[in-house]
Formats: C-alpha cells, structure tokens, sequence
C-alpha cells in the first residue's frame, strides 16, 4: 500500500517537472522567434524617401536624384537633364533636388518641360518649380510659374487636383497616397498621357513621427536667496523712535565780548 503511494507520488512529482521542463522548452524555442518579429517589424518599419524625376512607357527615366532607405539627414542632386537626346528632348529639366531625414522628405525640379508632341501627343507642361515636401505624415507642393497646355496652374493645388486634356493626357497635381505602412507619398505632378506615357515629377514619402511626451517641469518655488534683493536709502527725516522731528543738538556757548552802540 505504501509502495502504491509513493509511487503514485513520484509519478506526480515527475509530471510537474515534465510541465516544467516543457515550458522552458517553449520559452527558449520562442525567444527566436520573438527576436525574428521584432526584426521583421523593424525591417518594415516606413522609411522616408524622395525622387526627383522619373518616367515609365515610351520615354523611359530611371528615377532621377532618388533616395530611399538609410537613417539621419541624406541629400543629393542631379544637374540639367535633356531626355531622350539633348538635341530631341520630349522632357528637359533644370537642377534636380531631393533630401530626406527622420519623418520629412522633400524633392525639387526647375525649369520642368515636357514636349510630348515630339512622340505624337500634343500636351506641353512648363514650370519654374515644382516642388514636393512631406513632414511628419503630411504633405503639399508648389508649382511656380506652372502651365498645362497653355493654362495657369495654381501655385498650392489642393490634394487631387486634377487636369483633363480629352483624347490626350490627363494631369493630377499634389497627388497624395496613404501606403499600408502608414506612411504617406506625395507627388507634385503625375502626367499620364494616352496610355503611352507616365511621368511622375518630384515625390516624397515620409512617416508620421513618434510624439514625443513631454512632462512638463514645474516651476521651482523661489527660496529667500532668490528673492531680489532690496536697497533702501535713508533719508534724513523725522526719527523712526520717537514719531516726531529729530531735537536739534544744544549749542554750545562761546566766550567773547560783543560792541554795543546806541
């Protein structure tokens, strides 16, 4: 009987320690595995960038002053292009600019032209600048001196903004797109002409930064010794004792002999 019960015990004994040993295993075993999300998440995390220039269809641009990827403030640029050949270019562009840092990015074209009539589509586009920013998961652009075939374009579109050439090309200005990483991506100028061609002109993506959470500090109470300090000047005035005027001294006689006349 007794040899029933401590077997039963041991048996019990062994099963908790087999429990034991079992969550260890699945802790160790997961300790990896949480290693991998975690890298996984940073691997995905939004990361800032901006492209200058770039274009898809029959005129092929590699994009242009680009930058993507990487930590801390990065800029680069790229001097005057003339695409295809200089001596026949359907899209020519002055200096190109693109910059990213944590949570902001921002890319520029001067003297942007487009002459797609050159490959069969009558639409011009011309502008002094165009220029795409994007800070802390939101964005806007300018477009200086802007002009689609042959019409003014505002200097801030609104988000959206679209222009129609029927039969040609159509024009979206400050087009902005929510990605599934949360982070935004601004483009000052998507030419989308007959099918044929796309050119995409200053972009910029960025992700909203973490707030930071500030604690305010409160004010210190002023001690005495901060208290500033006072200067008081006596002036000769009625005795602070006695509440009257001050007596005068007594005068002290002088031995001497004074004329007398009359």
């Amino acid at each position: 009987m007794k040899g029933n019960t401590l077997s039963r015990k041991r048996s019990a004994v062994a099963a908790r320690l087999a429990a034991v040993l079992c969550a260890l295993a699945v802790g160790v075993a997961a300790t990896p595995a949480a290693s991998a999300l975690v890298t996984t998440a940073l691997a995905a995390a939004p990361v800032g960038s901006a492209t200058a220039l770039s274009a898809t269809g029959v005129l092929e641009v590699d994009p242009l002053a680009s930058l993507a990827g990487g930590t801390g403030f990065r800029q680069t640029s790229a001097a005057e292009v003339a695409l295809p050949l200089p001596t026949t270019p359907v899209l020519t562009a002055g200096a190109l600019n693109a910059e990213v840092d944590a949570g902001r990015a921002r890319s520029s074209a001067v003297d942007v032209r487009t002459r797609l009539e050159l490959v069969g589509l009558p639409f011009d586009l011309s502008a002094e600048l165009v220029e795409a920013r994007c800070d802390d998961g939101a964005g806007g652009v300018t477009l200086a001196g802007a002009r689609i075939a042959g019409h003014e374009v505002a200097l801030r579109p609104a988000p959206g903004t679209g222009v129609a050439v029927p039969g040609v090309a159509s024009v979206v200005l400050n087009d902005q797109r929510r990605n599934g990483d949360g982070s935004l991506t601004v483009t000052a100028v998507v030419v989308e002409a007959a099918n044929l061609q796309r050119i995409e002109i200053a972009s910029a993506t960025c992700a909203r930064g973490a707030a930071e959470e500030q604690t305010p500090t409160p004010s210190a109470t002023p001690t005495p010794s901060d208290a500033p300090a006072t200067t008081t000047t006596r002036v000769a005035g009625p005795s602070a004792s006695s509440g009257g005027p001050a007596k005068a001294p007594r005068p002290t006689p002088v031995a001497g002999h004074l004329a007398v006349t009359g």
